[in-house]
């Protein structure tokens, strides 16, 4: 049978555990005790027993607030990051995965296993509690994976809210500092090194010194207009087709055309690499049929 005094200093550290890994004082211990027991609580008592935890290595003190031990308070960090991530991932994405194959012409597989790299930086931005963007931006491919999976907001956002008690937001103008996103992918990518025993070098990036020169390699792409025309348009493997959709933009009028690659349409956020595209390979731009 357990102790009235050892049932008192297990509530404390149920307590500590259960309160959002925040320091506690006296005061607010006693307060969620008699919350917790549904009765008063002598204050010598929980004095003892709060000495006895800190004794025992399960409890520490700083500046007369109480909070859990190193250890402890690490496995229930790990703990509670991968209960949120359970809830945020508790649907079905078969959805997800076929809208991104539909929309970036993937396969299945790359499908999947972008989907198994989303789901690694969704849990590094949980560790890093980085819900406004600031501090860990995604590679490329999981960046268009979230993106889909935000505009799908009967999904996202009751996700958000199930793992987290907010929205994990996305900055739509962090690629506008090329230098800036560049370090927080980087950060992103070091961090998952550092955190996942496997992950798929190729989805986060991680190259050789050959393949980052190759991806800055740069190739001629024809672009056959309808009118029979053609241009020659030079750009780098990794750059994205953004600023060439805007020059047509401006050309024929915002939305009023679409590029194409082997008949499947170009996502502005795609480069040549994503595309497998060799030197002098074409795209058809198209203007799109106005009705009356």
């Amino acid at each position: 049978m357990v102790s009235k005094f050892k049932a008192l200093h297990v509530d404390i550290v149920d307590i500590l555990k259960t309160a959002a890994l925040e320091p506690k004082s006296f005061e607010e211990i006693i307060e969620l005790l008699e919350k917790k027991r549904g009765r008063g609580c002598r204050k010598y008592a929980v004095q003892r027993a709060l000495t006895r935890c800190i004794q025992l290595g399960k409890v520490k003190e700083n500046n007369e607030n109480y909070t859990l031990a190193s250890a402890d308070h690490q496995q229930v960090q790990t703990t509670t990051i991968q209960s949120q991530i359970s809830r945020f991932f508790d649907q079905d994405f078969k959805k997800l995965r076929e809208r991104c194959e539909r929309e970036y012409n993937w396969n299945s597989i790359r499908s999947q296993r972008v989907l198994e790299a989303y789901k690694q930086f969704i849990e590094l931005k949980a560790i890093k509690k980085d819900f406004a963007a600031t501090e860990l931006s995604p590679p490329s491919l999981v960046d268009q994976m979230w993106h889909a999976h935000i505009l799908d907001t009967k999904e996202y956002y009751p996700a958000c809210l199930r793992a987290f008690g907010q929205i994990l937001h996305h900055d739509a103008d962090g690629g506008l500092n090329l230098q800036a996103r560049d370090t927080r992918r980087l950060k992103a990518r070091t961090m998952a090194q550092a955190h996942f025993k496997q992950m798929h070098s190729d989805i986060w990036e991680v190259h050789s010194t050959e393949q980052r020169h190759s991806s800055d390699q740069i190739i001629t792409i024809r672009a056959r207009m309808a009118s029979c025309d053609e241009q020659y348009i030079k750009m780098k493997k990794n750059q994205t087709f953004e600023a060439l959709d805007k020059f047509y933009d401006s050309k024929f009028g915002s939305g009023k055309h679409r590029i194409l690659h082997n008949g499947v349409r170009v996502r502005p956020k795609q480069t040549p690499s994503d595309l497998d595209m060799k030197e002098e390979e074409s795209i058809d731009v198209v203007l799109e049929q106005q009705g009356c």
